[in-house]
């Protein structure tokens, strides 16, 4: 029995919950907008001097692939997702507790079903504690924010809060208000965009993570600049827009999607709501860069005593 590396992203969204419902995605009706996937590679994107990419204005109708360890619905005929749906789960229509089907809606997925041999386990990541300042409209972050340790970030009003290249270790972070975001800056030295990582600890709060507004911009669309990390079962709710790139791994958390924008990158949850009408962007370069152990598997057997 061995454990091997695989890429952590290789979808662009996962659900490790293994019941009904564990991939939602919806459309919002009434303004025809529809929840799908897709793909992109953020290496062929064109890039100016200062490191901001330029907006793709098509997408490659494959590649968004989806997975859980249970089902998907989805609600919306316009629903696409232009990819593969895996699951250790089989078969189409309702999904009860005792009758978990693969797939339930109106939606389609232009890839078809692949039949997972076993449930998929994410481990949670390690989140480091967080720090004891907290920052408001009353004790406003500096501009920009230093990497390090904080406890409690809330935005709103016309707040931004400007995130350079290292690590965060915070309790929790929102942002009310339409003009509030989290943007990354290049290295202040370098003039450079590197990663920047956020470990959320989410003590004392159901929803560690809510990000409102213009929610989180990454201007190079290179989602692996950007990861949030969370290891516990609180909600995190998240606003696309057109500059929404990042990763988001938190395996045992509810994740909402709304707006019917867009997030370009990966979300892993244990459960993932799609249901404003966002289109996930995958991008095809992160199974390329990004990588964990996976579950123990039978490389060989043999009858040899010893």
């Amino acid at each position: 029995m061995e454990q091997q590396v695989s890429p952590a992203t290789v979808y662009a969204a996962f659900a490790t919950s293994n019941g009904c419902s564990a991939l939602k995605f919806a459309g919002s009706g009434t303004t025809q907008t529809y929840g799908m996937t897709n793909s992109y590679d953020s290496s062929q994107l064109s890039v100016n001097a200062a490191g901001v990419a330029t907006i793709p204005t098509t997408f490659t109708t494959s590649g968004g692939n989806v997975g859980a360890n249970g089902n998907l619905v989805e609600n919306g005929s316009g629903v696409t997702i232009n990819g593969t749906l895996s699951t250790p789960d089989t078969g189409v229509g309702n999904c009860s507790g005792g009758n978990v089907t693969a797939l339930s809606g109106n939606g389609t997925v232009t890839g078809g079903l692949v039949k997972l041999p076993q449930t998929v386990v994410f481990p949670p990541p390690v989140i480091p504690p967080p720090g004891t300042i907290s920052y408001d409209n009353h004790n406003v972050p500096p501009n920009p924010l230093p990497p390090g340790a904080y406890a409690d970030i809330s935005l709103s009003g016309s707040m931004q809060l400007n995130l350079v290249p290292g690590t965060y270790n915070i309790n929790s972070i929102s942002a009310n208000g339409n003009n509030t975001s989290v943007l990354i800056n290049p290295d202040p030295i370098t003039h450079l965009y590197g990663p920047v990582t956020i470990n959320v600890t989410g003590n004392g709060t159901t929803t560690p993570i809510a990000l409102g507004g213009n929610g989180l911009e990454n201007p190079t669309l290179n989602p692996a600049l950007l990861q949030i990390n969370y290891a516990g079962t609180g909600n995190i709710n998240i606003n696309g827009n057109t500059q929404s790139a990042a990763v988001i791994y938190a395996p045992n958390s509810y994740i909402t999607i709304t707006g019917g924008s867009d997030f370009y990158g990966a979300v892993l949850g244990n459960v993932v709501n799609d249901k404003g009408g966002a289109s996930i962007h995958y991008d095809r370069n992160l199974s390329k860069n990004t990588f964990i152990v996976s579950n123990f598997m039978l490389d060989s057997f043999s009858w040899a005593k010893f």
